[in-house]
């Protein structure tokens, strides 16, 4: 008997990987009453389960973690998985959950300012053999990790606004936002700051991977959720490809729907290759995985 549905995630990812796609993300919601699975945790189960997919966290809540045993469990998951994991990061949402175990939510700023110090903290702890940052969220001293990352993992963060969007540009691997939270616009000025901050950080623009993470459902749906993606198979595939031309480079959808347990394979089967037929722009790529 499983805890949380009537499959194992890892059963999901097996069939994620067998229908070809490129990775399976695990949201973070650590507490409240409905039903989840830590990422973390539920990706180790999945790296045990499954040889090739990618394994994203999407994201984690940084306010929840101390950034060093962070460093760690990703460290050993990478590991354990040869070297899968993409560690995707935000601020962190839910005030009233981070208040109900002890946590002072920090303001909106402070939430960013605290990821830029988790990811210089994590970034460090995995390339010095000890690491010192004295920040104002978080701090470590001498702090070391054995063993640390032989390959590398890549950070994406969640984030939107303008600090975040410089946080990403100047720091980030990736950036992973959520189209149901914000809009075409707010996306397309989200990435040109982004881009900016990486031009001004003296980092090439687009060795940063962008994807989107999105809702959708192949077939009718009577309850739609805000700005998710629906319809017949062309349909579903004409939205990813104008999404994806806005400089996205691949999408992390999650499948809703009564007929949930069908939608992997007909996405797979009917979505992706008529998304992958359609030439993307330069530098992109019509890669996909299922949260």
């Amino acid at each position: 008997m499983h805890p949380i549905g009537d499959v194992h995630p890892a059963d999901e990812a097996v069939e994620a990987e067998r229908l070809g796609f490129d990775f399976v993300s695990v949201a973070d919601h650590p507490f409240g009453g409905s039903p989840t699975n830590e990422p973390l945790v539920t990706l180790a189960a999945i790296g045990a389960s499954t040889r090739q997919i990618g394994l994203v966290t999407r994201v984690l809540g940084a306010p929840f973690r101390n950034p060093a045993l962070v460093a760690k469990m990703a460290e050993t998951i990478n590991r354990l998985a040869n070297g899968r994991l993409v560690l995707g990061i935000g601020g962190g949402g839910a005030d009233n959950k981070m208040r109900s175990v002890g946590i002072n939510p920090p303001s909106a700023r402070g939430k960013i300012d605290a990821l830029a110090e988790t990811t210089a903290i994590i970034k460090g702890m995995w390339s010095e053999g000890k690491f010192t940052f004295p920040g104002r969220h978080h701090d470590v001293a001498d702090a070391e990790i054995s063993p640390r990352p032989t390959s590398r993992i890549p950070i994406w963060l969640g984030v939107l606004g303008v600090r975040g969007a410089e946080v990403a540009g100047s720091m980030a691997d990736g950036w992973i936002p959520y189209l149901r939270y914000t809009s075409v616009q707010r996306l397309t000025e989200c990435r040109t700051r982004l881009f900016g901050a990486a031009d001004r950080a003296g980092r090439d623009p687009s060795t940063i991977t962008c994807v989107l993470s999105l809702e959708a459902h192949v077939g009718p749906l009577a309850d739609v959720p805000a700005n998710a993606v629906v319809g017949p198979p062309e349909a579903v595939a004409d939205q990813l490809a104008k999404l994806r031309d806005l400089g996205f480079d691949g999408f992390n959808v999650s499948l809703l729907g009564p007929d949930r347990a069908e939608q992997p394979e007909r996405f797979a089967q009917e979505v992706l290759p008529l998304l992958r037929q359609t030439p993307p722009p330069a530098g992109a790529t019509a890669s996909g995985g299922a949260g």
